[in-house]
């Protein structure tokens, strides 16, 4: 039996655990400040630029295989009727292209594997 998943707890969930990095925040800042200067400043934005990416990629994998398998509840839609894009597909595709540049064909990498 599946556990209930309230959108407050999605919420945590994505600004806790993957839109931060707290370790490398620490590893930066020696634990001194909230934001390192200089040189370190530019590498840890680089670090949570990457990490930020990597767990977004994941977070829609991971919401369309819930949604897929009914984890959300019936017929949850992950998208407004009004946006542009219509479907996870989309928005990896337009992700991988803005943001991975050559290597933006992800969802064919994806689908190798069968995780897409």
């Amino acid at each position: 039996k599946h556990m209930k998943i309230t959108k407050k707890s999605l919420k945590n969930l994505i600004s806790q655990r993957l839109l931060s990095e707290p370790s490398t925040v620490l590893k930066y800042t020696g634990g001194r400040c909230k934001t390192p200067s200089g040189n370190f400043e530019k590498e840890l934005g680089e670090r949570v630029q990457c990490h930020a990416l990597t767990k977004i990629l994941l977070l829609v994998v991971f919401l369309d295989a819930a949604k897929e398998k009914r984890i959300l509840g019936k017929d949850q839609c992950l998208f407004n009727k009004s946006s542009s894009v219509k479907s996870s597909r989309e928005v990896l595709e337009s992700i991988s292209t803005d943001c991975m540049g050559v290597e933006g064909l992800i969802v064919k990498h994806l689908e190798r594997y069968g995780i897409f």
